[in-house]
């Protein structure tokens, strides 16, 4: 994935959300839907929909690193839970990478450190 796209996949579907061409409210908003409305008969019924959804969490990671901005957001189910996978690029030119709760919205690691 490229900085400013944001990617949601399920078993039939991978879509790449280019939020430099689209803008970011637009490129957040279909990423919302296609979270919460992406329902097939296919679908794994173990895997839990998130409850907190696209902009939320981009909002959680901007609140938790003030200093960098969301370019990119991926939800995937970890242990049959909704997790969000979340790039960020920070104002020192630095990369930062956040596990965030689908379910509670709480910030779970930061670059691997899940002490968090």
């Amino acid at each position: 994935m490229t900085s400013g796209q944001f990617t949601h996949t399920n078993r039939e579907v991978t879509m790449f959300i280019d939020a430099r061409r689209f803008g970011l409210a637009t490129a957040l908003a279909v990423a919302a839907v296609l979270a919460a409305g992406t329902a097939s008969a296919a679908q794994d019924p173990r895997e839990a929909p998130p409850q907190v959804d696209a902009a939320r969490v981009a909002a959680i990671a901007e609140e938790r690193l003030p200093e960098c901005r969301v370019t990119g957001l991926e939800l995937y189910h970890d242990d049959e839970r909704p997790m969000w996978f979340v790039e960020t690029e920070c104002s020192n030119g630095t990369w930062k990478d956040l596990r965030i709760d689908g379910i509670s919205g709480k910030v779970i690691a930061i670059n691997g450190d899940y002490t968090v």
